[in-house]
């Protein structure tokens, strides 16, 4: 995993299965930590099980991500964060006052971003893509995008993943 050229990066990948169920079963919430590549797996199954989702391939999932973030991210503190919402957390665009940050939604609506050239069109990633911001804290931000949690209606519930440093 490369940091992207830009503010935004984008990686596509396929959904590995359907966490609908698993979503709704969930207990609503934020679960957080440090990681790092020696506790990543133990520290994602942990978070996810604080959460009431014991479905191993999300920690193992989530674990992977950590590591290879970690891995290009060298020397900085990587943290986890899962958030299992059913309201919308983050309602205004915004970009954040990090490093670097990877997003993926399995489940529920997904991140939004706008592209300042681009004028007020609002996009979505896909469920499962990775979207990597980079934040104010890198020395090539260029503020050219924001982002947001997505608007939420009533019964949904999102699965979010935030990978910071």
């Amino acid at each position: 995993m490369q940091q992207p050229k830009h503010d935004l990066g984008r990686i596509g990948r396929p959904v590995a299965f359907n966490t609908e169920a698993i979503v709704r079963a969930a207990k609503v919430g934020t679960a957080r930590s440090e990681v790092d590549q020696d506790n990543a797996l133990e520290i994602a199954r942990n978070l996810f099980a604080s959460l009431a989702i014991t479905d191993d391939r999300l920690a193992m999932d989530a674990a992977a991500l950590a590591t290879a973030f970690e891995d290009a991210m060298t020397g900085r503190p990587v943290r986890l964060r899962i958030d299992v919402c059913d309201t919308t957390t983050c309602p205004k665009f915004h970009h954040d006052q990090r490093h670097m940050r990877l997003v993926t939604t399995y489940c529920g609506p997904t991140t939004q971003y706008m592209l300042k050239d681009r004028g007020d069109h609002v996009f979505s990633a896909a469920l499962w893509e990775l979207l990597l911001f980079k934040g104010g804290n890198h020395p090539t931000f260029s503020q050219r995008v924001v982002h947001r949690s997505p608007p939420m209606m009533r019964g949904q519930r999102r699965l979010c993943l935030v990978i910071d440093c």
